[in-house]
C-alpha cells in the first residue's frame, strides 16, 4: 500500500487503479518461532562468489540444505508444534536445480519429493527399461544383455561381468531366465515378463536398497503401467513397443498428458521441491 499509493497513476495508465490491500482481521497466523522467541519470517542472503556458475550453484545448494537441516533438528516451531518435513517446499526455476537439491538432501537423508511437469520418460528408469526392452527381443545379442545386467535393476559390475565370461553355468542360467522372460512378453506382455525377472533376479529389492529407492520405484511402476496400456489398447509387438517408448524418451512435446507426468512419492509427509511454474497458485509454510 505504502508503495503505490505514492503516485496518482501507480500503474502509469489512469485505468487500472490501485485498490488498498487489506488483511483479513478474524485471521490468526502460527508464530514462526526458535526456542520460544518470535523468528525472521524472511531474509535475503548475499552470495559473495565470483566466476564460475557451478561453484555458486553448489554453495546455494549447500546453503539450503544446511539450513532445511537446522530447521529440522533444532528448536523451530510453527505455533506450538515442531517443523515437520511436509512444511517445508524448495522453490527452483528448472529440474536441473530440482535435481542439485534432492541430491543434496539425499546426501544427509532428508527425504523430498519433486513436483514438476517432468514426465516419467524422462527419468532414468525409463532409459533402463528401454535397455532391458532391447535386450530381451535382442537375447542372441550379448552385448545388449550385458547392459542389461549392469543397469540398477540388476546390479552388475565391471568385475561381475568379467567373471562371467570365465562362469559359463552362470551365464546359461541368466539367459534361461532372460528367454523364460521373453516368452512372457511374447504370450502375456511386458508386465508378465517383468514378473519374470523381478522373481529371478530381485530387481525390486535391489532398487529398494538404493538411494532415492521410493522415487525409482514408484517411476518404474509408472513405466510398466504404461507400457501395459499401450500394448493392449493398440495391440503393439516387441518391436513396436520397443520404438514407442524410444520414441517417447526422445521426444519434447508441448503438452505433457497427465498420465505421463511423473508422479510425485507415495508418502505425502516429505519436503517439496517444485519449479516456480508448477507452484503458481500454492501455498508453502515454509
Amino acid at each position: 500500500n505504502s508503495l503505490f499509493n505514492r503516485f496518482e497513476y501507480p500503474f502509469v495508465f489512469e485505468q487500472p487503479k490501485f485498490r488498498d490491500s487489506h488483511y483479513p482481521e478474524t485471521k490468526e497466523d502460527d508464530l514462526f518461532t526458535y526456542n520460544g522467541e518470535k523468528w525472521t519470517a524472511f531474509s535475503f542472503v548475499n552470495c559473495e562468489v565470483d566466476g564460475i556458475k557451478s561453484v555458486l550453484e553448489n554453495g546455494i545448494v549447500e546453503y539450503v540444505t544446511k539450513q532445511i537441516q537446522e530447521l529440522l533438528s533444532k528448536n523451530f516451531k510453527i505455533g506450538a508444534r515442531f517443523i515437520a518435513p511436509k512444511d517445508i517446499a524448495i522453490l527452483v526455476k528448472n529440474k536441473h536445480e530440482a535435481e542439485l537439491v534432492k541430491a543434496a538432501l539425499a546426501e544427509v537423508g532428508i527425504q523430498c519429493a519433486l513436483k514438476s511437469k517432468k514426465t516419467v520418460y524422462e527419468s532414468e528408469e525409463s532409459l533402463e527399461v528401454l535397455i532391458m526392452l532391447t535386450a530381451l527381443q535382442n537375447l542372441g545379442n550379448k552385448a545388449k544383455v550385458r547392459a542389461l545386467l549392469t543397469t540398477s535393476m540388476f546390479g552388475f559390475s565391471a568385475q561381475d561381468l568379467n567373471q562371467l565370461k570365465e562362469n559359463e553355468s552362470e551365464w546359461s542360467e541368466i539367459s534361461n531366465s532372460l528367454k523364460e522372460a521373453s516368452i512372457a512378453w511374447t504370450n502375456k506382455g511386458i508386465l508378465a515378463a517383468f514378473n519374470v525377472l523381478d522373481n529371478q533376479f530381485k530387481c525390486k529389492l535391489r532398487l529398494s536398497k538404493l538411494t532415492s529407492a521410493e522415487r525409482k520405484l514408484t517411476n518404474l511402476e509408472h513405466l510398466l503401467e504404461l507400457l501395459t496400456s499401450q500394448e493392449h489398447r493398440n495391440h503393439l509387438s516387441k518391436g513396436a513397443l520397443v520404438r514407442f517408448l524410444t520414441k517417447k524418451i526422445k521426444a519434447e512435446e508441448s503438452e505433457t498428458p497427465d498420465d505421463e507426468i511423473i508422479r510425485l512419492e507415495s508418502d505425502s509427509e516429505l519436503v517439496t521441491i517444485s519449479t516456480l511454474h508448477a507452484s503458481k497458485g500454492l501455498e508453502y509454510s515454509i
